[in-house]
């Protein structure tokens, strides 16, 4: 978006897509002025993602789309277990970071991958449901 030619929406989403993408390739832990980076982006793209949304929100979601949930969802009952009852809200930064990794581990992502998988249908199901009403 160096230059000033409009762009059609499908373009864009394109756009996002991709670095999206690349951003979930990285290893690295996002700095405070990339996190800033980051508010201001969506920020200035709201009305751009609030039309996708609502554009997504009509349609039955993809298996790509229930696979995200379905991790997610694993990742946080993985999460919650290793916190032992404390609220990820009301730790510290560096806590935090440390849950994090310990996410990351190989041995928590085969846990992670099984928990997904058991969580597929529930989401699909919920999915379903959504639809329906």
């Amino acid at each position: 978006m160096a230059d000033n030619r409009s762009i059609s929406f499908k373009n864009f989403t394109q756009e996002d897509v991709e670095l999206f993408e690349e951003s979930q390739t990285l290893d690295e832990v996002l700095s405070i002025s990339g996190r800033r980076k980051k508010a201001r982006d969506a920020k200035r793209r709201k009305t751009v993602l609030k039309l996708a949304r609502k554009r997504a929100k009509r349609r039955m979601a993809r298996d790509p789309v229930l696979k995200k949930r379905s991790r997610r969802s694993a990742r946080k009952a993985v999460a919650d277990k290793l916190l032992k009852g404390r609220k990820k809200s009301e730790l510290s930064d560096v806590a935090k970071a440390s849950i994090e990794k310990r996410l990351n581990r190989p041995s928590f992502q085969k846990r992670l991958d099984i928990l997904q998988r058991r969580l597929m249908p529930k989401k699909r199901r919920a999915e379903i449901a959504r639809k329906k009403m």
